[in-house]
């Protein structure tokens, strides 16, 4: 055999060794801007629905049941054709929820005001947000599961930090996001969004923060599969019927941290 086609039939088994058949996915971005990214199998163990519980009975509501003290919701699927299932008020804990989208309507699964914690609790659908949160005050969500987001898990609307610990999101199109395109961003600024040690499967976006309201997210521990992006930053706007513009996509800077 002639030299040089020698040398290319080495080269190509050694390619055949080393690319494996469909390891074709296009993580590369993600994988070389995160180094606290773990890698895992998209296998049946890593789905988050692996360990969905069974919820204990349901309860529907024609219109929000408004928490007020620390709420245990017992394993129940609450659910609501309204604008919203819980309107929490602040100083509470919900717990032990179930969450699911009723039909075609767009309702917000818990809206809060003030500081609250939100713990152990499963969102099967949501409309447009799951969780939506508003004022000035500190969020804490721990070990929350979502199946399915229409838009976002988490709205950050308010000025406080909202810290999300542990907890499993799939098919969600934004994992947490700062608002946008709300009329309180003339008033508000300097958001500060926390995500630690949660697993992500089938996330386009783990983090959306306002780059020109001085918003900052960080990110660490993230677990699952890759992402198109682990923060994007937005030019935030005060006006609700225009989309804001992207300012950078996973990228690390001032603003988005991991």
């Amino acid at each position: 055999m002639p030299l040089i086609l020698l040398q290319v039939s080495l080269v190509l088994s050694f390619i055949a060794i080393f690319v494996a058949p469909g390891d074709c996915f296009p993580r590369k971005q993600f994988e070389s801007s995160s180094s606290n990214y773990t890698k895992r199998q998209d296998s049946a163990s890593s789905q988050c629905d692996s360990n969905w519980p069974t919820n204990k009975g349901t309860v529907s509501l024609s219109e929000p049941k408004v928490i007020n003290a620390d709420f245990d919701c017992e394993n129940k699927l609450y659910k609501s054709s309204g604008n919203s299932v819980f309107k929490v008020s602040g100083g509470v804990k919900i717990s032990n929820c179930f969450f699911e989208q009723s039909g075609e309507s767009d309702t917000i699964q818990i809206e809060g005001s003030g500081s609250f914690t939100v713990s152990n609790c499963y969102f099967k659908s949501t409309g447009d947000d799951g969780i939506s949160v508003k004022g000035a005050a500190d969020v804490t969500i721990t070990d929350v599961y979502f199946m399915k987001a229409g838009n976002k898990a988490v709205q950050h609307d308010g000025s406080g930090t909202v810290t999300i610990t542990g907890g499993c999101f799939q098919s969600v199109h934004i994992l947490v996001k700062s608002c946008g395109n709300c009329e309180v961003n003339s008033s508000v600024s300097g958001r500060t969004i926390n995500v630690k040690d949660v697993t992500i499967i089938d996330v386009r976006t783990v983090c959306g923060v306002n780059t020109n309201k001085n918003d900052v997210c960080t990110v660490t521990g993230l677990k699952g599969t890759p992402t198109e992006s682990v923060c994007t930053g937005y030019e935030g706007i005060t006006d609700p019927s225009t989309t804001p513009k992207q300012t950078s996509e996973n990228e690390k800077n001032a603003h988005c941290v991991f």
